[in-house]
């Protein structure tokens, strides 16, 4: 795979491996097989794992995205809106009846001084 059509991109810091497999199974339709065993473990305080580098490998996965699939590239912006951590407690203040008719009481009381939406 390397020697016929696709590289490992060094200029990523985070996400060269993330690019070349999704590149290769999503846009070049290369074969893959889920093999149910541990083949390595990950160290969730590595370096990408910091809040600087998950920026930037989230930045490099945008511009893969940009790059190889630029039909999906505001996709890709939605879903990191609703894996981000605001979406996330909204969506746990859902979880409980009474905090959530408070909150949209809430939400309904500051759209009563912004301006209107436009559809």
């Amino acid at each position: 795979m390397f020697d016929e059509v696709f590289y490992y991109n060094e200029n990523f810091k985070i996400a060269s491996d993330w690019e070349l497999f999704i590149v290769a199974i999503c846009k070049l339709d290369y074969s893959y097989q889920y093999i149910n065993t541990t083949i390595c473990e990950y160290d969730f305080t590595g370096i990408s794992s910091t809040e600087k580098y998950r920026t930037i490998g989230e930045n490099e996965r945008r511009i893969t995205f940009e790059k190889y699939f630029p039909t999906f590239a505001n996709d890709y912006k939605e879903v990191a809106l609703l894996n981000s951590k605001r979406f996330q407690q909204v969506i746990h203040i859902q979880k409980s009846p009474l905090l959530w008719k408070f909150f949209k009481w809430t939400i309904s009381l500051f759209l009563l001084f912004t301006p209107k939406m436009k559809k």
